[in-house]
Parts: structure tokens; sequence; C-alpha cells
């Protein structure tokens, strides 16, 4: 029984002294399995058992100065993902840039914390494409697009809209509806331009 509806059970004679028992619950919470036979608890029953809710990406939550854009000798290329309330799941964190692909750092306090700290280690300019997902879904804002900086001028003119991107005729990718562009990410090298 879990907490207001019971869940599902099927029970099959295996014909050789044992039977196995299938639980389908019907909610996420405290469940309570109470197996007898002949009238009487088998020993540890009743057996309490927590069933976590299915796997929501879209409860995580990433922030922190590893998914902004930011200058290369002082970045700071650390996030948290946040996964409380978005059921059992796995994160995953895949990250290209200039170079191609690069290693992730991900740790957390303790196997009971659900905010996981993630870091990498970006060494050139260019721009960063960070798939996060949590049990094979993206969370809300991913992929995050990351335009590394030479300098803080640079930075300051992306930010007020000032740079081009200046990118090879049939180009794979798309203009997006508020005029920015989505490159398709491959293991080319994209160049930032000031056209001033």
């Amino acid at each position: 029984m879990g907490p207001h509806k019971a869940a599902f059970c099927e029970l099959r004679d295996n014909r050789d002294g044992t039977f196995s028992l299938s639980v389908k619950p019907q909610e996420a919470g405290k469940h309570v399995l109470t197996v007898r036979y002949g009238g009487e608890h088998i020993q540890g029953s009743p057996f309490f058992l927590k069933v976590a809710g299915a796997p929501d990406a879209s409860k995580v939550r990433v922030i922190g100065p590893g998914v902004e854009h930011g200058i290369l000798a002082t970045y700071q290329s650390t996030f948290i993902a946040e996964t409380r309330g978005a059921g059992a799941g796995q994160l995953t964190v895949r990250i290209r840039g200039p170079k191609g692909a690069f290693r992730v750092e991900m740790q957390r306090e303790s196997q009971k914390d659900r905010t996981i700290m993630c870091r990498y280690d970006p060494t050139e300019v260019g721009d960063y494409l960070i798939h996060v997902k949590w049990s094979g879904e993206h969370v809300p804002g991913s992929p995050f697009h990351v335009r590394i900086f030479d300098t803080q001028e640079e930075l300051e003119r992306f930010m007020a809209g000032d740079m081009v991107v200046t990118l090879p005729r049939n180009h794979p990718g798309r203009f997006m509806s508020n005029g920015s562009y989505s490159p398709t990410w491959n293991d080319d090298v994209y160049y930032v331009r000031d056209e001033r």
C-alpha cells in the first residue's frame, strides 16, 4: 500500500517451491508491503519501501558562472545542477569547445545531496556548448551557449550587441527568431570578428 493508493501486485508460482512477486506502484512515497503465508506474516514482513517518482528534467536548475559568457584569464568554469524534486535519475554533462570535447568534473557533498557541482577547464577563447541532461533529457536552458573572450572590452562589446559572428558560406545552422545564430556543432572552430 502506498501513501494514498494500493500498488498493483502479481504473484507467480515458479513451480519449484518459490514465488515471484511483481509490484507496480501507482505513486511515489513510502509503501508498506505485507507478505503472508497461511495467514501469517513471513519473516521480515511487513516490508517498508520508498518509491521514487519518475525522473523529471524540467525540475533541474543549473546556475553559476560556468554557464555564462566571460573572459578566459579570469573565467570561473563552475556551475551547479540542483536536482531536488527531479526524481531519481542520472546527470550527464557534455561540453564542446573550439578544440573539441572537454572533461567535466562532477561532485557532490554526500550521496544524499541533490546539488551537484560541475567544473571544466576552457583553454581557448571561443564558443562552448554545454549539454546538461537528467536521465537523457535536456534540463531547462540546455544546451547552454557560452562565449569566452580574450579581453573585457570584447566581452562588453558582445554584451552590447556590437560584435558580429562571421561564419563560412553554407555553414550548417540556423538563425533564431531573436536574430541570433545557432550553429550546428561539430569539430569546426568558430571565430568571432569585430566588424567595426
